[in-house]
């Protein structure tokens, strides 16, 4: 039902794979409302020719006759009315203070781009200031998504992969609104509140402001954050190729030691006699090629070097240890098994089982599944504030039993509920 009835598969692929390799992943909740306009035709009643009776005194009566004329009528249809879930970028999001968590910050502002038509739709609605939105609309390029910031984040990122979205025209026509949430004193009594305010990027041209309240009745901001690696005195966490980073040059090395090392035992090369009849320059040997000389025996010599690898190989197995320490995973968490004998037939192998409850991969997944609960307990939370009355939907279980649900109101689903998740390696690795 969520995301114009699309779900939230993509969003939260896209959710998790930021959270691994960026080390932070932000997803913002909010309750979308879609229209569109058309023109339709139907068939409305319109006067006709009356029609012409004589009744019994000889007089005639004129009856009102009605026919179906086909006109065009101007529609506006409400294609979806529900939850949206969508991924934040965490250069649009910005908030004060040293805390981690946008939630526990006094204010924060998250940076949106939106095209004209879906401006005028939120006027249109009463959810912007129509006045206001034309002022923003209508003043320029000032807040157009129009020039890519080249001091920033997301411009860099952008060059790296090759792809830059203000070349498109699409891009051309989306403007800049940013949304701030508050917490401040605005009706100077000493008491402060929480508020939202929405306004043109760069113009500072205010659009709406409310309560947070009213936009959720607990007061709660709609971010859900989530950390890789926690890390002091940084806002982001820190990702898994940032912890492999030192490791992978490592292995880096050492792997080139070992190219290097079997490079020179196979390709061959020597010496030659100054005095023989070849000619006392470097020569590259090529397969399938005679060389001439007096004395191929005395004249030419291939020196055997005992170049030892093995050495690089035992560094690059101690490196990757390290990297399964570090990530938790390891030849068994992906199924894998060592030699010919099970796991448990060995004292080795017993060792391996102990140690595969995989603490490192527990403490980030509890991160994770904490983050997944905060998002569903406010889609919840949500939905008891705003869901549709007369919705049905239905609850499959394990027993087969399909059991079909109609809210009459929302008072059926009030309550404050906990969502607990547990995964963790004994959960998902038998």
């Amino acid at each position: 039902w969520a995301n114009k009835k699309q779900g939230v598969d993509m969003v939260l692929d896209r959710w998790l794979w930021q959270w691994i390799t960026r080390g932070v992943g932000i997803t913002k909740w909010r309750w979308d409302k879609c229209y569109t306009k058309f023109v339709d035709v139907e068939e409305q009643p319109e006067m006709d020719i009356p029609k012409v009776v004589i009744d019994e005194q000889g007089k005639e009566q004129l009856i009102p006759q009605l026919k179906l004329v086909e006109k065009e009528v101007e529609k506006v249809l409400k294609v979806f009315d529900g939850p949206a879930l969508e991924l934040v970028e965490p250069e649009d999001l910005r908030w004060s203070g040293t805390c981690s968590d946008p939630n526990d910050s006094d204010c924060v502002q998250h940076r949106q781009w939106f095209t004209a038509s879906e401006l005028r739709t939120m006027a249109s609605q009463g959810i912007f200031d129509a006045d206001a939105i034309e002022e923003i609309i209508s003043g320029g390029t000032s807040d157009r998504y129009n020039e890519p910031d080249q001091n920033s984040y997301a411009q860099a990122r952008r060059d790296n992969n090759g792809t830059n979205p203000s070349s498109t025209e699409s891009e051309l026509d989306r403007y800049e609104i940013r949304e701030a949430y508050v917490r401040t004193d605005i009706n100077e009594c000493g008491m402060d509140s929480d508020i939202v305010v929405w306004y043109g990027g760069k113009a500072r041209i205010p659009v709406r402001a409310t309560y947070l309240n009213r936009v959720n009745k607990f007061g709660k901001k709609p971010f859900i954050k989530i950390d890789f690696h926690l890390a002091d005195g940084r806002k982001y966490g820190v990702g898994l190729p940032e912890l492999l980073h030192p490791l992978s040059r490592e292995l880096d090395t050492f792997f080139n030691i070992q190219n290097d090392a079997a490079l020179y035992q196979v390709m061959p090369w020597g010496f030659i006699r100054s005095t023989s009849t070849l000619k006392p320059t470097e020569m590259q040997i090529k397969p399938g090629t005679l060389i001439p000389t007096d004395n191929p025996r005395e004249d030419v010599y291939f020196p055997q070097i005992n170049g030892n690898p093995a050495f690089a190989g035992t560094i690059v197995s101690f490196l990757q240890s390290m990297v399964e320490r570090l990530t938790g995973l390891s030849d068994l968490n992906l199924g894998i098994m060592s030699g010919a004998q099970g796991a448990a037939r060995t004292a080795s192998g017993v060792r391996a089982l102990l140690g595969e409850n995989s603490v490192n991969l527990d403490l980030v997944l509890r991160r994770l599944t904490k983050g997944w609960s905060n998002c569903l307990k406010y889609l919840y939370e949500m939905l008891q504030q705003r869901i549709p009355q007369g919705l049905s939907f239905r609850v499959t279980g394990d027993s087969g039993n399909d059991l079909w649900v109609s809210l009459q109101n929302r008072e059926q689903i009030y309550g404050d509920f906990d969502f607990e998740i547990s995964a963790n390696s004994a959960n998902t690795n038998p």
